[in-house]
């Protein structure tokens, strides 16, 4: 199988430890010291430049690629990769699966900086208390609480933030094409 991998940071480099075994497998990143490094240590084609570049993407030949994973840094530069990319149908789930993950990684983040940052017992109270909670609660610790109040807070606007998310980079991927004047 022919995989394109966008950037060559940490998780660029494991996965092109392991798909490299068995696939053909060509690595683009901005980094021409990454690029070098990389082809050096893996049996891999490796491309300087802007993953989410037309013409980046035309010299990795993405076009004839079964598969093309953007794991820069960049939530943007992974989706214009993508979006760029030759469209096909599991580009789709590979937006969305990318995108979910990406939202959990926010979700994750704003939960712990919820529960560290804001740690307040009686507004965590007063708020589960007002969803209904007031028994399940009344006999939980103070940071029990505080953690359940900050999962739940932020599941509140993350999980529907999320679903509009996928819902939307999925359309987009399936207009992006017609956007761009380019055919699949």
């Amino acid at each position: 199988m022919k995989i394109v991998i966008v950037g060559a940071g940490k998780v660029g480099v494991a996965l092109t430890r392991h798909l490299a075994v068995e696939n053909r497998v060509t690595v683009i990143d901005q980094n021409p010291h990454l690029v070098e490094n990389i082809i050096n240590i893996y049996d891999v084609m490796g491309v300087c430049g802007n993953g989410a570049s037309y013409d980046v993407q035309k010299e990795a030949d993405v076009a004839h690629a079964n598969l093309l994973i953007a794991t820069t840094s960049s939530d943007e530069i992974n989706i214009l990769a993508c979006l760029v990319a030759k469209p096909k149908k599991p580009l789709a789930l590979g937006i969305g699966v990318s995108t979910v993950i990406m939202c959990f990684g926010r979700y994750l983040c704003s939960f712990l900086s919820g529960y560290i940052v804001w740690k307040d017992y009686e507004t965590a109270f007063e708020w589960m208390e007002g969803f209904g909670w007031g028994a399940a609660i009344a006999n939980m610790g103070e940071n029990a609480l505080c953690w359940l109040y900050s999962a739940v807070y932020n599941a509140t606007y993350m999980i529907p933030e999320t679903i509009l998310t996928v819902i939307a980079m999925v359309v987009l991927a399936s207009v992006a094409p017609k956007l761009f004047n380019r055919q699949g």
